[in-house]
């Protein structure tokens, strides 16, 4: 490519094309979404007791019916590592989350 003449020459065939440089570049961010809030009846949440003493300080994931997890790997007390593929109710995680945090801290 000579940027000077700005043209393009393949080398194997001399054929030679014009380039074109495009300098305005607009990049915008979307818009910020709202914080959305959801009621939840913790009457219906399932919190687990403990955490083996191997995963203590590991990172934790909320799952909300109808999400979607890929494993990577799995323990012989049943208990995995993965990532969230889908987010079923992602405002209900986040509040569940926001929940969970609040007791911890």
């Amino acid at each position: 490519v000579d940027v000077r003449d700005m043209q393009q020459t393949k080398e194997a065939t001399g054929f030679v094309r014009d380039i074109q440089r495009i300098t305005d570049i607009t990049v915008t961010a979307p818009p910020e979404a709202p914080i959305e809030r959801k009621e939840i009846d913790l009457s219906e949440v399932e919190i687990g007791n403990s955490l083996p003493d191997g995963l203590i300080g590991e990172p934790q994931m909320v799952l909300v019916k109808g999400d979607v997890v890929q494993f990577s790997s799995q323990r012989q007390d049943g208990w995995a590592f993965g990532t969230k593929l889908h987010h079923n109710d992602e405002v209900t995680a986040r509040e569940l989350v926001r929940l969970a945090s609040k007791e911890s801290g």
